[in-house]
């Protein structure tokens, strides 16, 4: 979609990040144990310190809630998160690292890297690095609290050192409807869950994409959490890939915790390796409906959790419910 003559930054089909638009132009950085944020229209340091989480909230909150717009570079390093950067606002504002790996936001007492709070829209978030290494996580480390509209999240990875606990991407509509949100180009390992979606009586999640997310050694890909009147629909998981760990369980769960609807889904080229025996590609109750097109469910042919007997494996396509069967044993 192009928009006049200085639009080309907004290409929907392409997923390509809101233009920075705004004046606001903010640097994070850290010198020795101290962290500092710069105003680079003026050069002002206006925020230093120990504590990261307040240096990176003053620099949001220059671009952002003061309705300027613009844009925080985190410089590369590590920076110790004691509780989660708040964002809110609804201008066009970004958070931005300088790649993967690089800029890396830890979480150090099981809290929230990132929080998105009720109400905040038209907002990016790209090119960060998300961690915890804490096995008392127990929520996400980038977490919707709802009435989200319009964010842009690319090139954001997490990691959690090997604890396979909390989630990496968390979803609550509880306060609000969630509503086109984009994800791509993320790298998740570990994880209980990599991406948990709840939503709350009366309210929905709806047209939010996944595209080209990596989950590794996750016990999850997706579990949605949704109350009797709460929807899931028109969401899509495109070019998606998990690699099983031990001790997994489902790769998309839309049943075990779900009470409300799931409808208009869509999974397209999406593929999960190394399924154990026990554990489903999908589980989904009835009465919901979800496309699949070019999916690659695969079990384990050889190591521990290799199936022992052959199974059954459903062909379908679009002019059949059952197209045949095939068995086999890996």
């Amino acid at each position: 979609i192009t928009v006049g003559a200085n639009a080309s930054g907004i290409n929907f089909s392409g997923l390509q990040m809101l233009p920075t638009m705004g004046p606001g132009q903010v640097e994070v950085w850290i010198s020795g144990s101290t962290y500092r944020a710069e105003d680079k229209t003026n050069g002002q340091i206006f925020s230093s310190g120990t504590d990261a989480t307040t240096v990176i909230q003053a620099g949001w909150d220059r671009v952002a809630t003061a309705s300027l717009g613009g844009d925080v570079l985190v410089k590369r390093g590590i920076y110790q998160m004691v509780g989660p950067l708040v964002m809110s606002g609804t201008c066009v504002a970004t958070i931005r690292g300088e790649g993967r790996e690089r800029s890396q936001l830890r979480s150090v007492s099981g809290q929230e890297c990132i929080r998105l709070a009720v109400g905040a829209d038209t907002l990016n978030i790209r090119d960060l690095y998300l961690t915890h290494n804490n096995a008392n996580q127990s929520g996400g480390l980038l977490v919707f609290q709802g009435a989200q509209l319009i964010v842009y999240v690319d090139d954001v990875d997490f990691y959690d050192f090997g604890q396979n606990v909390g989630n990496a991407i968390q979803l609550q509509a509880t306060s609000g409807v969630i509503s086109r949100v984009w994800f791509k180009d993320s790298f998740i390992e570990g994880f209980n869950t990599a991406i948990r979606a709840e939503v709350g009586n009366t309210y929905y999640i709806n047209s939010v994409e996944f595209n080209d997310i990596y989950a590794n050694s996750a016990r999850n890909f997706f579990t949605l959490k949704s109350d009797i009147s709460g929807a899931f629909h028109k969401d899509t998981f495109e070019g998606c890939t998990f690699q099983w760990t031990s001790g997994a369980a489902q790769v998309f769960d839309y049943e075990t915790e779900n009470s409300g609807r799931v409808f208009y889904g869509k999974h397209i080229d999406c593929m999960a390796w190394d399924l154990t025996s026990g554990v489903q590609y999908m589980m989904i109750g009835s009465g919901q409906d979800i496309e699949m097109h070019g999916c690659i469910p695969t079990w384990k042919i050889s190591g521990a959790g290799v199936l022992a007997n052959p199974r059954d494996y459903r062909i379908y396509d679009k002019y059949t419910s059952n197209n045949g069967q095939f068995l086999g044993s890996g």
